[in-house]
């Protein structure tokens, strides 16, 4: 799969044959992609460079008492900063494995 943002291209890696894996380094402009094109960010899962999975992920549970808008933005909020901390603590040698609605 491969999506563009501003005028970079992003290919991420099928290695299941059903779930694609984008570089830890590129999930912020993925999640971006995401945000601007009105996708929640369910979570994610991590997998080593060998595609093994960390069992480290995250998720975002939609809040019926809020907008769709307001879910989208919290969703990323919380991607966002779980990722980020996940490289501050472990580095960049990770893909990450998205779950969109």
């Amino acid at each position: 799969m491969q999506i563009e943002v501003g005028n970079k291209s992003i290919s991420s890696i099928e290695f299941t044959g059903a779930e694609n894996a984008w570089k830890i380094k590129d999930a912020f402009e993925v999640i971006e992609h995401f945000d601007k094109n009105g996708i929640v960010v369910l979570g994610g899962d991590i997998l080593t460079e060998n595609f093994e999975y960390t069992y480290d992920n995250w998720y975002y549970n939609i809040q019926p008492s809020i907008s769709a808008e307001e879910n989208r933005k919290r969703s990323v909020r919380t991607a966002v900063e779980y990722i980020r901390k996940y490289i501050g603590i472990n580095g960049e040698a990770f893909y990450v494995v998205f779950v969109t609605k």
